[in-house]
C-alpha cells in the first residue's frame, strides 16, 4: 500500500534550511550552543512563516527576495568551501616545506 506523505510547507522548509545552516556552523565552530540556537531559531521561523507566509509566496516581489536569499546562501557556502580549500592547501604546503 502506498504511504501518504504530508507535503512540507514553505515555512517548514525554511526552518529546515536555517537548522541545517546552524548545525553546519556549529560543526565548523565546534560549538554545541550554536547548534542549539539554530534549532530555536528554526522553530521560531517555522511558526512565524506559517502565520505570515500564506499568499505572499505568490507575490513576485516575495519570490525575488526568496531567490536572493537562496543565492546569498549559495555564495556563502562557496566562500566557505574556497576558504577551507585554501587553508588545506596552505597546510599541505607548510607540511611539505617543513619536512
Amino acid at each position: 500500500m502506498a504511504e501518504k506523505t504530508k507535503e512540507r510547507t514553505t515555512g517548514e522548509k525554511l526552518g529546515d534550511l536555517i537548522m541545517a545552516f546552524g548545525s553546519a556552523m556549529g560543526d565548523v565552530l565546534d560549538d554545541p550552543q550554536v547548534k542549539e540556537k539554530a534549532k530555536e531559531l528554526s522553530r521560531v521561523v517555522v511558526d512565524a512563516a506559517a502565520k505570515a507566509w500564506g499568499d505572499r509566496i505568490r507575490d513576485e516581489q516575495a519570490k525575488r527576495k526568496v531567490r536572493t536569499v537562496g543565492k546569498a546562501a549559495q555564495d556563502f557556502g562557496k566562500s566557505l568551501e574556497d576558504h577551507f580549500k585554501t587553508e588545506k592547501a596552505a597546510q599541505a604546503e607548510s607540511t611539505r616545506t617543513a619536512g
